[in-house]
């Protein structure tokens, strides 16, 4: 469950974060680690922070929707995969679309990203940025 402990943990740990994870995906950073050091603050855009809003008052509203949960802190741990980093970014990308708002396609939609996802080989940089672009 999503708690105000995790919560900042997530936003202050040296390994992968929340922030970083968005970061990245949206082609700012390299590496969601230390991303902060690294970071031209410049190239930030409104939208990352809309949607790490989004997200996490999504999370902190819905502690039952256990699917969104497990896509957004498997992202975050040490042996996270670019699978579990495309569907980090697919989640908060849904939520930035929703506004944070849950709908009845939420879940649909997050398990038919997940099977995609899960049954495409993405084991290279090359082909997660692929995943991430949508080419």
């Amino acid at each position: 469950m999503f708690s105000q402990k995790n919560l900042s943990n997530t936003l202050t740990a040296n390994g992968p974060t929340f922030f970083g994870g968005l970061i990245m995906n949206k082609g700012i950073s390299s590496t969601d680690s230390d991303w902060s050091n690294t970071l031209d603050y410049e190239k930030i855009e409104a939208e990352i922070f809309e949607a790490a809003f989004y997200t996490m008052n999504f999370l902190c509203n819905n502690p039952g929707c256990k699917l969104v949960h497990r896509l957004v802190f498997n992202a975050l741990t040490e042996r996270r995969t670019y699978q579990d980093r495309v569907l980090f970014h697919a989640g908060t990308t849904y939520m930035y679309m929703a506004k944070g708002i849950e709908n009845d396609s939420l879940t649909q939609w997050l398990r038919i990203i997940q099977n995609l996802t899960l049954n495409t080989q993405i084991d290279t940089t090359a082909l997660y940025r692929r995943a991430i672009d949508g080419s």
